[in-house]
């Protein structure tokens, strides 16, 4: 990876932060665009293995940039990605709370309030159809998926026995 990629790939991650309200996964699919599609930087099979182990690994869910920074360029892009997703966000936090406290109970922060709820749910369920679409188990992916997510909403289950059967269910399906 050269020094403008580099760059560019931070820049990149910069403005993604500011939009990633519900954490780091809603905006994974943006990611996977500019990594994936627009880049070639990695494949869909890596892309999502890595998803998968950072949401493995003990932590935030917001390491899945340092990972992929990783996978792309070792240490240094995983340093530069992982600041450059966490600087503008954290700064913006920072001035939210700051400003926040004496603007709350004006229309525009209710107005604000109430919008982000449905933007956090449909970039949520955009991140789950293209990491649905990139783990390489094809078309029956989509039903799995679906029924993991009713399953998840409907049952108080531990997830970890939702993905076991999900993963269950995806060998059968593709032996």
């Amino acid at each position: 990876m050269t020094g403008a990629q580099l760059l560019a790939f931070a820049q990149h991650l910069a403005m993604l932060s500011l939009f990633s309200v519900g954490g780091a996964n809603v905006v994974l699919p943006e990611i996977h665009r500019y990594v994936v599609t627009e880049h070639g930087w990695l494949v869909d099979s890596q892309f999502s293995s890595l998803v998968a182990l950072s949401q493995a690994a003990p932590g935030p869910n917001v390491l899945v940039v340092a990972v992929i920074g990783y996978q792309i360029g070792g240490l240094l892009t995983a340093a530069v990605a992982f600041t450059a997703f966490l600087l503008p966000t954290s700064i913006l936090t920072l001035s939210v709370t700051h400003f926040g406290s004496r603007l709350r109970h004006t229309p525009w922060a209710r107005i604000l309030q109430r919008g982000l709820g449905p933007l956090t749910a449909g970039l949520v369920l955009a991140n789950g159809f293209v990491i649905t679409g990139a783990s390489g188990a094809g078309r029956a992916a989509y039903p799995i998926a679906i029924a993991s997510a009713v399953v998840a909403l409907r049952l108080r289950v531990n997830p970890l026995w939702i993905i076991a059967a999900s993963g269950a269910v995806g060998a059968l399906l593709l032996s």
